[in-house]
């Protein structure tokens, strides 16, 4: 068993295990702070509409896996728990059932600076949920009045308890520490965007086709929403023309050129400084749209509209990879059946410039 995937090993072992099910009340299985952090991801999330990336639970399982103390990203964990969640919702019912351990002495793993440390459980725990910790966040937060739950007696070696020797892992010590940390990462920016790791490719066809439109109308500013690393806009200031990046990721982040002008801020809810004859909304939409909504990301692009000649739009990188960065995909979809119909909601006039 491997400690990154113990979680699923435990639930696919549990036909095998003679213990009797239980009807528990979900309140007596929240002792654990990840299961705290999944509560207040739900009521962000699904009541505050606020994107998951400024959730203190998406900062923690960022935190883990940068490190290397959690095998898995976080975007999979989060659409994994989001689409448990709408399962559970549809259907009312948990299909597979908790696993809780009675509090007796029971020691588990803590994991500081990728060294293992055993630990000793708080006195006043009274269970502690090993596997299923998404499920009772859920039954919490939709106010069920039980869970199905499997309750095992302290026992692990030699056959007595788990077929097998199970090494918990037990993160309540690790959060703790690190919370502060989280909540300054949060405000300061999002945790989780584009901080280096995630190279953009620039078709060239798609540079071709930005380049080809600027130098054509020949601007005197221009600005770059959602800039990234100015794959697209720093060449235009040898011809003269006065850029503007802006982005909501830290310069230090991006990897910016030194003379690049430049500006950290949340084109959501800040206004520009400043007006242009052409500004650049590249590949932004969407992601606004799926943080945020279609309603939003509308408003932000009519607020943009006003304050330039030329907005040169486009509705997404196709070659984006991962769970997060393919489900604004889905989320567009919802709305728009084609890229035409994407185009033809804003009820203005455009021109098609080319496709990448």
């Amino acid at each position: 068993m491997k400690l990154d995937n113990y979680e699923d090993d435990l639930e696919r072992l549990l036909p095998e295990i003679e213990a009797p099910v239980n009807q528990i009340p979900p309140r007596l299985l929240v002792s654990d702070k990840n299961i705290e952090y999944m509560i207040d991801f739900l009521e962000k999330t699904f009541v505050e509409s606020v994107p998951y990336q400024k959730i203190r639970y998406f900062a923690f399982l960022l935190d883990v896996y940068k490190k290397g103390l959690y095998m898995l990203t976080p975007e999979i964990i989060i659409d994994r728990f989001i689409k448990l969640y709408q399962d559970i919702k549809l259907t009312g019912k948990i299909h597979k059932p908790v696993v809780a351990f009675f509090n007796n002495g029971l020691e588990g793993l803590s994991f500081h600076l990728g060294k293992k440390e055993p630990v000793n459980l708080p006195e006043n725990l009274s269970f502690w949920v090993i596997s299923g910790r998404h499920r009772v966040a859920i039954a919490n937060f939709l106010k069920f009045e039980t869970v199905p739950t499997y309750v095992l007696y302290n026992r692990f070696d030699n056959g007595a308890g788990l077929p097998i020797k199970l090494l918990p892992v037990y993160w309540k010590y690790y959060i703790e520490q690190n919370e502060n940390v989280y909540e300054e990462r949060i405000k300061s920016t999002y945790v989780g965007i584009f901080n280096g790791s995630y190279q953009a490719s620039i078709d060239p066809e798609k540079r071709s086709i930005v380049r080809e439109f600027v130098l054509k109308v020949n601007p005197k500013k221009l600005i770059d929403v959602g800039c990234n690393k100015g794959e697209l806009s720093y060449e235009f200031m040898k011809y003269g023309i006065q850029v503007l990046g802006i982005d909501i990721t830290p310069r230090d982040q991006l990897g910016l050129p030194d003379d690049y002008p430049f500006l950290q801020m949340d084109i959501v809810k800040e206004e520009l400084p400043t007006t242009a004859d052409i500004i650049l909304f590249l590949s932004v939409y969407h992601h606004i749209l799926y943080n945020y909504g279609k309603g939003t990301a509308d408003k932000v692009f009519m607020k943009l509209l006003k304050n330039t000649h030329y907005l040169v739009f486009d509705s997404g990188h196709p070659e984006e990879q991962g769970v997060y960065r393919q489900a604004w995909i889905k989320a567009m979809r919802e709305h728009f059946r084609t890229e035409k119909q994407l185009l033809d909601h804003f009820g203005l006039p455009y021109k098609v410039l080319g496709k990448w």
